[in-house]
């Protein structure tokens, strides 16, 4: 009898499971998915670059391909296999530009963007150029431009003076590293800057600086408090 009951429980157990097989499979094929913004043409995916802009629109070059698909609200499947013409965010029919001289770069205009182009990098192109502070070549640096975010249109200040471009870096290379800093929020949300630095390239890195009233801070790799020299640079009505 013991035998009897143990394959009867079995039993029942296998049938438990194979009923909610097609419901598990149902919840993975309606997951939420939080999307990497992302394009691909011509069979290469790029992926968009959040420390580069392009340094003026004259650069772009002829439309290489068109958005036919938006997956972000579409697609719920994780499983989902990238098509050419897929794209993260953007609308189809949106166009891609390619960017003269810059392999493995692409472009798609995008009006909150300095200069008005949103810039995305293939493998080729994230391996072939530095994005990151820390390697880029700081003596290249010709022109500092910081703008206060959301307001892409208006730039608190431009530096062009090789002198003023070296104290403003030399202000941001000296900050002392705080991982576990906090930001002061009594006062409400830390305002965020946009610093632009242009050099030979086709395109410019861009680099976000915040003020919290207190401390001006930023994140090269980990959180680095600036000196308060750097106020001198930027404009804006203390809180």
């Amino acid at each position: 009898m013991k035998k009897v009951f143990v394959l009867c429980l079995c039993s029942i157990l296998l049938m438990a499971c194979h009923k909610t097989l097609p419901q598990q499979e149902s919840r993975h094929q309606h997951t939420i998915i939080d999307w990497v913004d992302f394009l691909k043409i011509d069979g290469i995916q790029y992926e968009s670059i959040q420390s580069g802009v392009m340094t003026s629109s004259d650069d772009i070059g002829e439309v290489v391909g068109e958005i036919t698909y938006k997956v972000s609200g579409n697609v719920t499947n994780p499983y989902y296999n990238i098509q050419n013409g897929d794209a993260a965010f953007w609308e189809p029919g949106t166009k891609v530009y390619g960017i003269k001289g810059a392999e493995g770069l692409v472009a798609v205009e995008d009006q909150h963007e300095v200069n008005g182009y949103r810039i995305y990098a293939s493998e080729t192109g994230t391996e072939q150029y530095e994005w990151h502070f820390l390697d880029i070549d700081k003596t290249a640096i010709n022109k500092v431009e910081i703008y206060e975010e959301y307001d892409d249109s208006n730039v608190i200040n431009t530096i062009t003076d090789e002198q003023e471009i070296n104290e403003f870096l030399n202000i941001l290379n000296e900050g002392e590293e705080r991982p576990l800093f906090t930001p002061n929020t009594t006062q409400g949300d830390p305002t965020i800057f946009e610093m632009i630095f242009y050099h030979d390239h086709v395109f410019a890195y861009k680099y976000t600086m915040l003020f919290d009233g207190d401390d001006w801070y930023w994140h090269p790799w980990e959180t680095s408090i600036v000196s308060k020299d750097i106020g001198k640079f930027v404009e804006i009505n203390h809180r």
